[in-house]
C-alpha cells in the first residue's frame, strides 16, 4: 500500500533535529491510519521513522510528527 497523507509518504527522507544543533538524517519507513470503529472515518495518522545516519542508528524506529517532516524535508514535495 502507497498510502500518502498530506504529502508524507514511505521513502521521504528529512532531517531531525538533535541537541546541541546536531542532526541526524532520517525516513519515513511506516505510516499508520486510525481509524473511528463508530464512523469508519480516517481520525489520524502516525509517521514512523528511522535514522539512516550511522551514529544514531541506536533510535530503532520512533515516532514524528507531521510537522517535523514537512519543516525539514530532504527529497522536497
Amino acid at each position: 500500500m502507497s498510502e500518502t497523507t498530506k504529502n508524507i509518504k514511505i521513502g521521504d527522507k528529512f532531517n531531525k533535529r538533535l541537541n546541541k544543533g546536531k542532526t541526524a538524517e532520517c525516513e519515513i519507513v511506516d505510516i499508520i491510519v486510525r481509524t473511528s470503529i463508530i464512523t469508519g472515518e480516517n481520525v489520524g495518522f502516525e509517521y514512523w521513522a528511522k535514522s539512516l545516519s550511522k551514529e544514531y542508528t541506536a533510535f530503532g524506529m520512533f515516532e514524528v510528527s507531521e510537522t517535523t517532516v514537512m519543516r525539514s524535508r530532504l527529497n522536497g514535495l
